[in-house]
């Protein structure tokens, strides 16, 4: 009974095991906003899964800028989206960070990962933008459309001023 129990012992452990292995554990508590694997899909290490949010996390927006632009860039100035599959259905936001780093084209293919990485067409350096969305979605016509991870569009932000307007250094 003693070597049965033992022998029974030692196969839960290594089925224990195994099913560790085979379960994902998430980082923090929060929503799951989405699932990007299928059922029976093999995985490799580091391969995102999903994507989680806190209750807290405010929904950001990232826009990769020319890098030519990047003095002229800085947190607070207003920025106009444009989603494609919503023409004309604009979305005012404000620049919250400028990252003071250019990325070359495979290194922006590296930062946006596997799914994301061959999306863009990149042909010279860029900067990371970052600006906060306003709602958790967009509404056209009375409906509402959530965002989601990897949806393009268009951002447009001002970096010269028009002739004859001046402007002291520091604003």
């Amino acid at each position: 009974a003693r070597q049965s129990l033992g022998t029974l012992r030692a196969q839960l452990e290594l089925n224990d095991a195994l099913v560790s292995e085979r379960t994902l554990v998430a980082p923090f508590d929060g929503w799951v906003r989405e699932v990007r694997v299928h059922e029976h899909q093999f995985l490799g290490a580091g391969e995102v899964v999903a994507t989680l949010a806190k209750d807290t996390t405010a929904v950001k927006v990232l826009l990769l800028v020319p890098g030519q632009y990047r003095p002229r860039l800085k947190p607070g100035q207003p920025v106009r989206l444009e989603f494609e599959g919503f023409a004309y259905l604009y979305q005012d936001v404000t620049v919250t960070a400028v990252s003071d780093e250019l990325l070359g084209p495979t290194e922006v293919k590296r930062y946006l990962g596997a799914s994301l990485g061959d999306v863009l067409k990149v042909d010279g350096p860029l900067v990371r933008v970052e600006a906060r969305l306003p709602e958790d979605g967009l509404r056209a016509h009375g409906d509402q459309f959530r965002y989601y991870t990897g949806m393009l569009g268009t951002g447009r932000v001002r970096v010269r001023f028009p002739r004859g307007v001046s402007v002291a250094p520091g604003q």
